[in-house]
């Protein structure tokens, strides 16, 4: 059996096109409206690009993420990007799940969730131009690459087939040589 006769999604040329698999080393200078990156509970993960996102912010981002106060494991909030260093105009803190083998199952539910709650936010408030960062990490959650890529693409690829007109695009953010393989494995959308 061919690839694309294995492929879990049938070939959809329009929606592919909206769909952007692509490397941004940096992503805070997108000119999209909504960067959508993941965060921890208390909003106040300031390491690698979210520590540059918020170096970027300033004053103005840090108060607003405190004022949100502690957020759950696969939910989502949306701020105002603040700060003249950051391009996009809002930011959607994402909150993924650690990985832990024994909790696989709650773990890539908990991820589904993440991405979903992201994307539905970004529907709601009618952001068309979508940026979004592996929600997964798997230097700081400990997930799989190559499962968290499931997830994601699985779960973004129904939301924007459920929602036809949502988004003009949707910029998929992969920073590492091991996320663009994960990823690309799990390609043809």
């Amino acid at each position: 059996e061919s690839a694309v006769g294995s492929a879990p999604f049938r070939i959809d040329a329009a929606l592919n096109k909206r769909l952007v698999l692509t490397r941004a080393p940096k992503p805070w200078a997108l000119e999209v409206d909504a960067l959508i990156l993941g965060n921890n509970e208390a909003l106040s993960d300031r390491v690698g690009v979210q520590g540059e996102v918020f170096e970027r912010g300033g004053a103005g981002l840090a108060d607003e993420c405190s004022a949100l106060g502690t957020v759950r494991t696969g939910e989502a909030r949306l701020t105002r990007s603040h700060g003249a260093g950051l391009t996009p105009r809002h930011l959607v803190h994402a909150i993924g799940p650690r990985y832990l083998p024994k909790y696989a199952v709650a773990a890539g539910s908990a991820l589904h969730w993440c991405y979903r709650h992201a994307l539905q936010l970004c529907h709601d408030r009618k952001l068309r131009t979508i940026a979004i960062l592996p929600l997964h990490d798997a230097q700081k959650k400990g997930y799989p690459p190559s499962d968290g890529a499931h997830v994601a693409l699985r779960t973004i690829r129904r939301f924007v087939e459920l929602h036809a007109d949502a988004f003009d695009c949707v910029l998929l953010l992969l920073p590492t040589d091991a996320d663009m393989e994960a990823y690309g494995a799990a390609v043809p959308l």
